[in-house]
């Protein structure tokens, strides 16, 4: 599978963009097919590409509307592929990836996108209007997706815990009470 991530600044500068790459090369190897990023005044987001599907050979992430200024990276696959391109009033002939199915539903449904998608799947949205990160998984979880907030830096979201390393140079401090809970 492709691996997603991004980098949300919360000090109101733009997002550093060697922390982007560092969590891009740390998922380098889920990238045969292509890697790509995009940037804003304050998020970035970056997907590794991995085609799995017919409709993701000419996948090109992260997808960016730029009238909507809303940006989607996604991790996974669709199972009702059909049910949304029909309650998206899309033809059925069309080869849109899922990347792009997610984003138009994100336009149509907001938040409550999340209420139409079947598969497996972990996506992030960064609406730059609302300035509101969106970040999901499927019910069961089966697409994971990891997060850090350093307070008053930054929020970063990663397809694997490795890219968030990548931020703190493979160094992180063990929280004591998750540890605790767990047992």
């Amino acid at each position: 599978m492709s691996a997603s991530c991004g980098i949300l600044a919360l000090d109101g500068g733009p997002p550093e963009r060697d922390k982007l790459e560092a969590m891009l090369g740390a998922m380098a190897r889920h990238g045969p097919d292509g890697s790509g990023r995009w940037h804003d005044a304050c998020a970035g987001l970056g997907q590794q590409m991995m085609h799995v599907t017919p409709e993701s050979l000419a996948e090109k992430q992260p997808v960016h509307d730029g009238a909507s200024r809303v940006t989607l990276v996604l991790d996974g696959r669709l199972d009702n592929r059909d049910d949304l391109l029909r309650a998206l009033g899309v033809t059925q002939s069309t080869q849109l990836p899922d990347s792009s199915l997610v984003l138009r539903a994100y336009r149509k449904w907001g938040q409550d996108c999340v209420y139409h998608l079947v598969g497996e799947f972990a996506f992030a949205v960064w609406d730059a209007r609302e300035r509101t990160l969106f970040c999901v998984t499927d019910p069961m979880g089966i697409q994971p997706l990891f997060y850090r907030e350093v307070p008053g830096q930054y929020f970063a979201f990663a397809s694997e815990v490795e890219a968030l390393l990548a931020l703190t140079g493979g160094r992180s401090a063990l929280n004591h009470t998750r540890l605790a809970m767990l047992g």
